[in-house]
């Protein structure tokens, strides 16, 4: 292996602005990573041919693999900068040059950075939040004969109050019911949600997306498709479930999934996407063929 890495990158001023490519030369050291090398050639922006250029401009933030800023091609995969060891990518390719270029389904803000913004508002059409965040219980007293709905029912404790269950009443005026806002889940779901809240909106499974277009509209991608199953499995989220659903049977929606099942492959967090878009599949036609009975 060389004692030297070369790196490639591809370089642009803005989306609207040609690209070009420069090199730059680093000694190799112990752990170095992609974000580390960066930064490196940052502070000393001198090309490979002793040429003083501009600093390269990229995103980083948590430099632990969480927040997804640092995604960009590294010899034309797409991945994560800041767990990207040198001497790892070097042993792979057997060669000591290192491609970097920008993800290619995002604008390019400069250089290796790129604008997600058409995530976060992908995420806004799905209704990627819950009306009501957090647990507690909340005491409240019956001023008089009450009747209850099934839901409420799930939420309220009936420890010490006089309860029909056949007209699903409480009868005593004045009786104190707690009711918890935060109901609990089966432990599979609660797994299953913590799998799925992982996701960092990285894009790493847009970008492998053959179906995905750097264009308006195009089709959503497979994070915003499992952000939904997501809050629809959560207590107080599924309240928007129906909305969430229909929301995934636009124009840019679950229909235009090609089934090409790289998202989970290139997903740096192992979520389940495929298994993700599956569900939603199931909820959306579901949706399709009884919807109409509710309107």
């Amino acid at each position: 292996m060389s004692e030297k890495v070369i790196f490639k990158i591809k370089r642009q001023l803005s989306e609207k602005d040609s690209p070009y490519w420069e090199e730059f030369e680093l000694p190799i050291t112990d752990k170095l990573n992609v974000v580390s090398a960066l930064m490196k050639i940052q502070k000393n922006p001198v090309t490979k041919s002793g040429k003083k250029t501009e600093p390269v401009n990229w995103e980083c933030s948590c430099l632990e693999e969480v927040c997804g800023s640092c995604t960009m091609l590294i010899n034309g995969k797409v991945r994560q900068a800041c767990t990207a060891l040198i001497k790892n990518i070097l042993k792979t390719s057997k060669s000591n040059t290192i491609i970097l270029e920008p993800m290619s389904k995002f604008p390019v803000v400069r250089d290796l950075q790129v604008d997600r913004q058409r995530m976060f508002d992908n995420l806004i059409q799905i209704k990627g939040w819950t009306p009501l965040d957090g647990a507690f219980h909340h005491q409240e007293v019956v001023i008089s004969e009450r009747k209850f709905t099934d839901h409420e029912l799930e939420q309220i404790k009936l420890d010490a109050v006089i309860f029909n269950p056949e007209t699903k009443t409480i009868k005593e005026a004045g009786s104190y019911i707690t009711r918890d806002l935060a109901p609990q889940q089966p432990p599979k779901k609660a797994d299953l949600r913590y799998t799925l809240s992982e996701c960092m909106t990285c894009g790493s499974c847009v970008e492998a997306c053959p179906q995905v277009k750097n264009t308006p509209n195009a089709f959503i991608g497979a994070a915003i498709i499992s952000q939904a199953r997501y809050f629809n499995l959560h207590p107080q989220g599924e309240y928007l479930k129906e909305d969430r659903v229909e929301a995934l049977m636009e124009d840019n929606g679950l229909a235009n999934c090609g089934n090409a099942q790289i998202c989970v492959k290139v997903c740096p967090k192992h979520i389940p996407l495929t298994e993700s878009i599956v569900d939603m599949m199931g909820e959306a036609t579901s949706r399709a063929f009884w919807g109409w009975l509710k309107k």
